[in-house]
């Protein structure tokens, strides 16, 4: 009887196991769908992402990474958007992109079609795929700097009172293009914006909303300068914008 008894134990046990196992058969392809990309995030999340990457690059290099760089021959090569690609949490999408071809090249243009996951927000690029709003702000006392890059102590005025990114969904381009926006802001760039607030990633990792009028009428100006002595109106920074990104998020 005792033998009976555990022969029937031991069949209920095995059949528990055999269905466990054709569950986990079954569901893995789900579970990896809702877990292999993340969850949709806000924008603003998502810039606070970039600038944990930029930080990241910064931690390995003992710099920023420059807004673009270029070959011998002076031509654009890549943007900052690729070269932080590797400190970007679970994105593989680097070690698909060739370095060593420009960025639009046939290989890695097919890849500019499909924006990663970190660079995506609702309603930019006009419909087309492969667009970002996320741009950073160059020029002779900006953040960044063509070709060259910048460390932190370069940002004397402080990195909290200095932006690094801006988000513009109407300003958008291709995620790898090197191509940003430059200090001074051109009224064709911030003036035909439909938003009334930006959000701006600062060199220190926080992410503010700026108003557009504080932009146009130069009341913002100390926040594009590292090192020109002005100290930034904390009065004019606003709560972050929270555009939720709706769609599917691209695994990369």
């Amino acid at each position: 009887m005792f033998t009976a008894r555990l022969r029937s134990r031991l069949t209920l046990v095995c059949g528990v196991l055999v269905v466990g196992f054709c569950a986990i058969t079954f569901l893995s392809p789900v579970l990896r769908k809702t877990t292999g990309s993340p969850r949709p995030l806000s924008c603003r999340l998502k810039l606070q992402q970039i600038g944990l990457a930029i930080q990241a690059y910064h931690d390995t290099y003992g710099a920023f990474p420059p807004a673009a760089t270029r070959d011998a021959e002076g031509r654009l090569m890549h943007s900052w958007r690729s070269l932080i690609l590797p400190f970007i949490p679970e994105s593989s999408l680097h070690k698909h992109y060739d370095n060593s071809q420009p960025w639009n090249s046939p290989h890695n243009i097919l890849l500019a079609e499909q924006v990663p996951w970190f660079y995506r927000c609702p309603n930019v690029g006009h419909g087309k795929s492969g667009y970002t709003p996320f741009l950073a702000v160059t020029g002779t006392d900006a953040a960044w700097s063509d070709n060259e890059s910048r460390s932190s102590n370069d940002f004397v005025d402080g990195q909290a009172d200095t932006i690094l990114v801006l988000s513009v969904p109407d300003a958008a381009v291709l995620w790898t293009e090197p191509r940003d926006i430059a200090y001074p802001l051109g009224q064709e760039v911030i003036g035909n914006t439909r938003h009334s607030v930006v959000n701006a990633l600062f060199a220190d990792g926080s992410v503010h909303g700026l108003d557009i009028g504080s932009l146009l009428d130069g009341r913002m100006n100390a926040a594009f300068t590292r090192s020109s002595g002005d100290q930034v109106d904390r009065n004019l920074l606003k709560k972050p914008s929270e555009h939720l990104d709706s769609g599917t998020d691209i695994p990369w």
